[in-house]
Parts: C-alpha cells; structure tokens; sequence
C-alpha cells in the first residue's frame, strides 16, 4: 500500500458537506485548513468561490453559483492563500502514484455523465492494489479514507477528462522549522 503521510491530518481537517454541492469548496479548505493553519469552512469558501475573481482586467468564474466549481476556480483559491496550485487534464495513474510517494497533495474529479451527469471532487490519500485508490471524502459524514475500487475509479476519472490539482507543498514558516540540535550551527 501507498499512503501520503498527510493522511491522519487531512483526517483531522476533514469538514463534512452535507447535502450542499460543495464538494471542490470544502476539499479546498480541508488542504487549506492543515497547509496555512487557517480555519476555513467549506460553506465559507463555497459563498466565496461564487462570486467573480479578477485577474487584471480579465473575470475568473470559479463556479457556477451553489452548484458546480470549476478546477481553475479551486487553483484560484489555493493562489489567493498563497499556496500554488495547477489543474490538468488527462493525467496519467503513474502520476497519482508519483504525487503518493512524493507526498504532493492532489484532488481529483470523478463522475459520471449518465444516466443523469454528476462530479465530485475528491482528497487522494492512498493506493492499493487490493482495496484500489483512498481518498478524503466531504461527502461522508465521519472522517475515514474511502476506498473506489481501482476499475470503477479509472472509469468515472475518465467521465470528466482525468483531471487533477496538484498543490505544492508550503515551506514551513519560520516559526516552525526545528530548532537545530547542532549547537556549534
């Protein structure tokens, strides 16, 4: 098995969506949440991303209002704290097993477009070749990994062009780095 060591604390973080369409707002603020110390509600985040960013002179719709966020509106947040983010389509499984190893937070969007169209972004946390990918979940009310076994992932990836956001990891602060044990240093 392949975990990211992030896992207990995206666990820690997790915020729960209830029945909102909020999934991409509250993945965010669940990555926000343990990267910056803020605290973030999704629903918070989710009013925000409704409304219009501007980059210069040009808007940035980062969702269509309560309903259906668009990656570019979740790198936009990640850009406004700070943090660096980059959306992709048709990105490749290696990839996901890569960001695991190297600890590179990422969410994905799943779905599927029929019988009736629906997507959900999703924390990926782990793979296994048994149990297939682990993922933080808003959509579930506790906090666990959730495991997809690894066809039907791969197929309801697909649904929505393989995308994925790869966050990169903050600097710590310099409040927090560890004090050096050397003490001629």
């Amino acid at each position: 098995m392949i975990e990211s060591s992030h896992t207990p604390k995206y666990l820690q973080k997790h915020q729960f969506q209830g029945q909102s369409n909020d999934c991409g707002p509250y993945c965010t603020a669940i990555l926000l949440n343990y990267m910056q110390k803020t605290d973030i509600r999704g629903e918070q985040l989710g009013e925000l991303m409704n409304k219009i960013a501007w980059k210069g002179l040009f808007p940035v719709i980062q969702r269509i209002k309560n309903w259906a966020t668009f990656p570019w509106g979740v790198c936009e947040q990640f850009g406004a704290h700070g943090v660096k983010a980059r959306w992709r389509l048709f990105t490749r499984p290696e990839i996901l097993l890569s960001n695991l190893v190297r600890n590179i937070h990422t969410i994905l969007i799943i779905g599927e477009l029929r019988p009736k169209p629906w997507a959900h972004y999703l924390i990926l946390s782990a793979y296994d070749a048994q149990k297939g990918w682990g993922f933080i979940n808003s959509a579930l009310s506790s906090p666990k990994v959730d495991w997809i076994p690894e066809a039907k992932f791969e197929r309801m990836w697909r649904a929505y062009g393989r995308i994925s956001i790869s966050i990169e990891p903050v600097s710590p602060r310099p409040d927090e780095e560890l004090p050096d044990s050397d003490p001629n240093h």
